[in-house]
């Protein structure tokens, strides 16, 4: 899309497996940001952060492997 020229949310495609890096990310793309479990789920694990103190706990929960 963005080759396109088509307006997108700022995000990142990679996988985020640090805490640090998320925190980065999200200092430069700021809030609300959405968290996504990289692996299935139908999006049931999907979180939106609203606030910074919620970025750490939502992040733990994506990132537990079941």
């Amino acid at each position: 899309m963005t080759q396109a020229g088509v307006p997108v949310v700022p995000g990142t495609m990679e996988k985020i497996t640090e805490e640090n890096t998320a925190v980065e990310i999200v200092e430069q793309i700021g809030l609300p940001v959405m968290i996504k479990a990289s692996a299935g789920g139908g999006g049931k694990g999907m979180r939106l952060v609203k606030e910074e103190h919620e970025l750490i706990p939502f992040f733990r929960t994506a990132s537990q492997k079941h």
